[in-house]
């Protein structure tokens, strides 16, 4: 393998996502893709392992499945290498950190040896402090998960100004979402307050290792927001149903002293309407109840697609 020694890349390897996927970024193009910057470094041609691997960061928030954590590594050892041989210390430093990070045995090739400059260099770097939006957890979707470069996380809470690949996933495994962050700068549309939140539990078709600071002992399900409105509502039906079913009984009971035959059927009739319309409140006022309950449980959800 041939290392090149000198090289200068225009500047910019931006985290922000501004592209919109036009399809799928499956893990076999991954792979080639990661196959292709190896040749780009053996035939000591940076510029274009420099454009790889940019082409590479704006494609994988188009993948559907969880990043695969050791070619995530991988990319993120060409990022730093890229940087590194453009002479951008501080950006090679960051992207090798992620590197070691996601994949803390990657195995080095034969010509870089413990004393090659790269290696040195990140030696001698030390991680970051771990860093966390003050107060928040993460808003994790009802039977989803969240994952921060490949692994589920259940806080929001990443090495500080470390680049970070973020994928959101539903309940049913589909990829809603993906981007990339620096430290643990999460959106605000994913975060909550911690005082909304409970212990979150692991997505049911997820089957990996236990993510940092889950105690499977406690896992519990987020805190449900009471659904104060709709029960609320279903209380005053209730009661209007209960009005009407006294108003049935005390005008049936009259039916006993009715003169006539005309004077019955009216009697029959306005207590018929009062039953109706008491069954009518009673159902419409245990329908909102129930389904404010459920609609307002992170147990229960319901997905419309367009």
């Amino acid at each position: 393998m041939v290392w090149p020694v000198i090289a200068l890349l225009a500047p910019g390897l931006a985290l922000a996502q501004d592209e919109v996927c036009s399809g799928e970024y499956p893990r076999g193009d991954l792979m080639e893709d990661l196959a292709e910057v190896q040749v780009f470094f053996d035939n000591a041609d940076l510029a274009g392992a420099g454009t790889k691997v940019t082409e590479i960061h704006d494609l994988l928030p188009c993948a559907k499945q969880v990043v695969d954590t050791e070619l995530l590594a991988t990319y993120a050892r060409w990022e730093a290498l890229v940087a590194f041989f453009a002479q951008d210390e501080a950006t090679s430093t960051k992207w090798g950190i992620l590197s070691r990070e996601t994949w803390e045995d990657y195995p080095w090739p034969e010509d870089m040896g413990e004393d090659h400059p790269f290696r040195e260099m990140l030696v001698s770097s030390e991680d970051p402090d771990p860093t966390q939006p003050p107060g928040m957890e993460l808003d994790i979707p009802r039977g989803g998960g969240v994952f921060l470069n490949g692994s589920l996380i259940v806080a929001p809470r990443a090495l500080g100004e470390i680049p970070g690949f973020v994928q959101v996933f539903d309940k049913n495994e589909q990829c809603t979402d993906a981007f990339w962050i620096e430290g643990s700068a999460f959106p605000e549309w994913l975060l909550v307050s911690e005082d909304s939140v409970g212990y979150p539990k692991l997505p049911v078709w997820y089957v990996g290792d236990d993510p940092p600071g889950w105690d499977p002992d406690t896992a519990r399900d987020e805190k449900e927001r009471f659904p104060v409105v709709p029960v609320a509502i279903g209380s005053g039906l209730a009661v209007v149903s209960g009005v009407f079913y006294v108003l049935a009984a005390t005008t049936g009971s009259g039916m006993a002293d009715a003169q006539d035959v005309a004077e019955l059927e009216r009697i029959r009739s306005t207590t018929n309407g009062f039953v109706t319309a008491s069954l009518l409140t009673g159902t419409a006022a245990a329908s909102v109840t129930v389904g404010g309950v459920l609609t307002s449980s992170r147990t229960v959800g319901f997905t419309v697609r367009f």
